[in-house]
Parts: structure tokens; sequence; C-alpha cells
């Protein structure tokens, strides 16, 4: 008998009908637990699966892929005093700077090879890619002035 492997938790499937839940590792995280629920008013029966943005982003983004920002980078931007306001889940979010917010991008091609940096609001289309910037001025120290 082969030991047990123990797994992060990276997703979980539900069944409101049973008020089961079922944690999904790494190495299960294509199972499909079967019925599917039929819609979300429904009592019995069926399945919900949800699964980690981190790991569900698997396809390269040129590809239609989705390119979220990983965790230890969300806890980076945090931990420079800028609370995310809204996450794009495609390598774009909105960070709260003094009273107001500024767009941060996670995509390295963007910022120059660092896990982070600051672009310009409306940027991400084909004719305004997103490109570093330097930080807004209500951005500059915001995590010294709130000590």
């Amino acid at each position: 008998r082969a030991p047990l492997r123990r797994e992060p938790c990276v997703g979980f499937a539900y069944n409101p009908g049973s008020n089961l839940c079922v944690r999904l590792g790494q190495s299960s995280i294509r199972a499909r637990f079967s019925p599917f629920l039929a819609n979300w008013t429904a009592v019995e029966g069926g399945w919900q699966h949800y699964v980690s943005k981190w790991v569900a982003t698997t396809k390269p983004r040129w590809f239609g892929g989705r390119t979220a920002c990983k965790p230890e980078v969300l806890q980076s931007i945090a931990d420079a005093g800028h609370p995310v306001l809204r996450d794009k889940n495609n390598g774009h979010l909105y960070v709260g700077c003094g009273d107001g917010k500024a767009k941060v991008s996670c995509v390295p091609k963007e910022c120059r090879g660092e896990p982070w940096c600051f672009v310009r609001s409306k940027c991400g289309s084909l004719v305004n890619p997103c490109r570093r910037i330097e930080p807004p001025a209500a951005c500059v120290n915001v995590s010294s002035t709130e000590e």
C-alpha cells in the first residue's frame, strides 16, 4: 500500500443537496463530480466545482490563457502599503493609493522583469499596451505614512 501524500488544497467540489464538500489537491484538480448542479437555485443533486485562480490559469497568455498575479506578488503589493481594490485576473489590478487608486501589473514583460509595477490606468489593448511607469505621487511612501 502506497503511503498517503499530502497536497495543498487548490480547489473543492460542493454538493448543496447533501451539504457535502470535498477538498481537491493538485493531482486531483481535473476530477469532476457528477451530476453537475443544474442551476444556482437547485436544492437537490448536482455538484459545483471551485478551483483557485492561480491553479486554473495554465494556458499561456498568448493562447487565450489568463495570467493572474501569484499569491506572493499580491502579498508584496500589500506589504508595500497598497490594498488591492480590484483584481482583474489578467495580470492587472487596481490598488489603493492615498485617497485614490492606481493600476498595477504583475506581468514581467510589462514590468521589465520586476514582479510588479505601476502602469497607466487605461492601458491593456493592442494599441495602448501596458508599460512600467513611475509610481503616482499618491502611492509613494504609502506604507511609511500609515504607521
